[in-house]
C-alpha cells in the first residue's frame, strides 16, 4: 500500500446554529455557529459554552495555562484541537463526544499519565499489549489512537465500533491478527499500514468491516471493483500506475479520499447510480481521465476531486452538490463543462487555471461564485438564463454570459434552435456535446420536448 499521511477533516452535522454568544464570553471564545474557533482567555480551568457542539481544528494549540476543560455539549473535537497544552491534565464532561481528531491531545499530561483515554464513545488512546479487544460502548477508534504500538499482537474490533480512524493501527509493528466486525462502515487511511496483518494479505482486493476496500495487490490494467465491496478506501489504489480501466459495480455507495489519487494511466471511470459519495481529491493526479460524468445520486463531492486531471476534455455534473473548491482546478485540456440540477454554489478556485475552458452550463439555481472560481480560464463564455446571478456576475468576474439555448450553435437564441432540439428528439440529426450544453435551456441534463417548449417560451416573452 502506498504511503501518505494526511489528517483527516471531521465531518460533522450541527444540530443547533448559533452565530453569536454572550457579551462576557466573547471575550473568551470565539464562536460562530456552533463551532469554538479559538479561545483567547487567560483561566487555567475551562468551561466550554453551552452552544458548542464542535471544538475546530488546532482551537487551543499550544496554550500552557489551562490545566482542566469541562466539554459540556460538545460532540466533536478538531484535530491538534489540544496539542501542545502542556498543563491540561483533566478532561470532564464528555459524555456527548462522538468524534474526535487526530492528535488531539498530544504532549498534554492529560494523554501522557493514560494508558486508556475513552472521551464519551470515542477510544483516544490505548497502549494495549498483546491482546487487545476495543472495549464496548465505544463506537470510534480516533485517528492514529494506536499508532506506533509495538506490543499489541492480536486485535478485535466488535459490533459497537462503526469508525476506525486515519492511522488507528499505523505501524503497529508485531500486529499479525485482526478481526474487524462487518459492523463497521468506515475505516481511515492506513489505518493497518505497516502491521504484519497487512503485510501478509495476499489477496487482489482486501476487504474488511462493512465492505470497505483498504488494499489492493493486484496489478492488473483492467480492474472490477468485486460486489462485496461497499466503499473504496481512502487511499486504495494511491499511486497505481498501472491501472488503465476501471469497472464500478451498482452497489458501491462511495469514493474515498485520494483513493485513484495519481493514477496516471486511468483513463476512463463509469460511477454507477448507487453512488452517493467522492470524497476530497479522489480523482487528483489522474492525468490521463478524459471524461467525467457525476451522477444525480452524489450527495457529497469532496474538493479537489479532479485536481489536475489534464487530459479531462468534458465533464457532466448532475448532482445538486456545490461545485467544490478546487473541484477541477488544473484541469488544462478541458473545453467543455455541463452544470444541470440543482446546484447553488461555485466554490473557490473551482476551475482555477483551466485555460482551454471555453464553455460551462450554469443553472439559475446558482447564487454564489467565488470571485477566484473561473480565475485563469480566459476562453470561457458561460451559458445561463439573462436574468440569472450567473449573468449578473459575469461582468464581475470578468468572463462572458451568454443565453443558454444555443442548440444549433449560431451564436443567438431563436426558433431554429427549438426545431433543432425537435429534430434530435426525432433522431433526425444528433446532437454534439456543445450543442447538448448549450441546448439545455431547463437544465435537466437531458434534451427533449422541454427545453424546446422553453426556448419558445422565452422568446415569447413567457417566462
Amino acid at each position: 500500500m502506498k504511503k501518505f499521511l494526511s489528517l483527516v477533516l471531521i465531518v460533522i452535522v450541527l444540530f443547533t446554529s448559533f452565530s453569536v454568544i454572550s457579551v462576557s464570553a466573547a471575550a473568551e471564545f470565539e464562536v460562530e455557529d456552533g463551532v469554538l474557533l479559538s479561545y483567547n482567555g487567560n483561566s487555567t480551568s475551562v468551561s466550554i459554552p453551552s452552544d458548542v457542539r464542535y471544538i475546530a481544528d488546532y482551537a487551543f494549540e499550544g496554550n500552557t495555562k489551562i490545566t482542566s476543560v469541562k466539554l459540556n455539549l460538545v460532540s466533536a473535537i478538531g484535530n491538534k484541537a489540544f496539542s501542545g497544552c502542556t498543563s491540561l491534565k483533566t478532561v470532564t464532561d464528555d459524555a456527548y463526544v462522538t468524534s474526535c481528531g487526530a492528535y488531539a491531545f498530544e504532549n498534554t499530561p492529560f494523554f501522557s499519565n493514560s494508558s486508556e483515554i475513552v472521551l464519551g464513545t470515542v477510544l483516544v488512546k490505548a497502549t494495549a499489549q498483546g491482546s487487545f479487544t476495543v472495549p464496548s460502548g465505544v463506537t470510534s477508534v480516533a485517528p492514529y489512537t494506536c499508532a506506533g504500538n509495538t506490543k499489541i499482537t492480536s486485535l478485535s474490533v466488535p459490533d459497537n465500533v462503526s469508525e476506525i480512524g486515519e492511522g488507528a493501527f499505523y505501524n503497529c509493528t508485531q500486529l499479525s491478527s485482526v478481526s474487524v466486525s462487518d459492523k463497521v462502515a468506515s475505516i481511515g487511511a492506513f489505518a493497518f499500514e505497516g502491521t504484519p496483518w497487512l503485510k501478509n494479505r495476499t489477496e487482489d482486493y482486501v476487504v474488511a468491516g462493512s465492505g470497505i476496500l483498504i488494499d489492493v495487490n493486484t496489478t492488473s490494467a483492467t480492474v472490477k471493483i468485486p460486489d462485496n465491496v461497499r466503499y473504496i478506501g481512502a487511499g486504495a489504489f494511491y499511486k497505481n500506475t498501472t491501472l488503465k480501466s476501471l469497472s464500478l459495480h451498482n452497489k458501491l455507495s462511495g469514493i474515498g479520499m485520494r483513493a485513484f489519487a495519481g493514477c496516471t494511466a486511468l483513463s476512463s471511470v463509469e460511477f454507477p447510480a448507487s453512488l452517493v459519495m467522492i470524497d476530497k481529491e479522489a480523482f487528483s493526479g489522474c492525468t490521463s481521465l478524459k471524461s467525467v460524468i457525476v451522477p444525480d445520486t452524489v450527495s457529497l463531492l469532496g474538493e479537489s476531486a479532479f485536481l489536475g486531471c489534464k487530459a479531462l476534455t468534458t465533464a457532466e455534473v448532475y448532482s445538486d452538490v456545490p461545485i467544490s473548491s478546487g473541484l477541477f482546478a488544473g484541469c488544462t485540456s478541458l473545453g467543455s463543462v455541463i452544470i444541470a440540477s440543482e446546484t447553488k454554489k461555485i466554490g473557490d478556485y473551482a476551475f482555477n487555471n483551466c485555460t482551454k475552458l471555453q464553455e460551462l452550463s450554469v443553472p439559475d439555481t446558482v447564487t454564489f461564485i467565488s470571485n477566484t472560481a473561473f480565475s485563469g480560464c480566459d476562453k470561457l463564455t458561460v451559458y445561463c438564463n439573462d436574468d440569472s446571478y450567473m449573468a449578473k456576475q459575469s461582468d464581475v468576474l470578468g468572463i462572458n454570459a451568454s443565453q443558454i439555448g444555443d442548440a444549433n450553435l449560431d451564436g443567438v437564441v431563436n426558433i431554429r434552435d427549438a426545431t433543432q432540439i425537435q429534430k434530435a428528439i426525432a433522431d433526425i440529426v444528433t446532437l454534439s456535446f456543445s450543442s447538448r450544453l448549450r441546448g439545455d435551456a431547463d437544465f435537466s441534463g437531458v434534451i427533449n420536448v422541454r427545453d424546446a417548449t422553453r426556448i419558445q417560451k422565452n422568446l415569447a416573452d413567457l417566462d
